[in-house]
């Protein structure tokens, strides 16, 4: 989910971090290839990707 409300696929929030629409993520990748969303390192746990609330 967005600051605004809206909800992506992961496949468009990927697109969208790429094209830099979201702040404090970047695309990495995994061993299979998969794209995914991770916040950017800063040193604060508060805001990674994994605490953020699940909806």
């Amino acid at each position: 989910m967005s600051d605004n409300g809206n909800v992506y696929s992961i496949d468009e929030a990927v697109m969208m971090a790429r094209d830099g629409v979201f702040e404090g993520v970047n695309v990495g990748k995994a061993k299979n290839g998969r794209e995914y969303l991770r916040s950017n390192p800063n040193g604060n746990e508060n805001d990674n990707l994994d605490n953020m609330p699940i909806f």
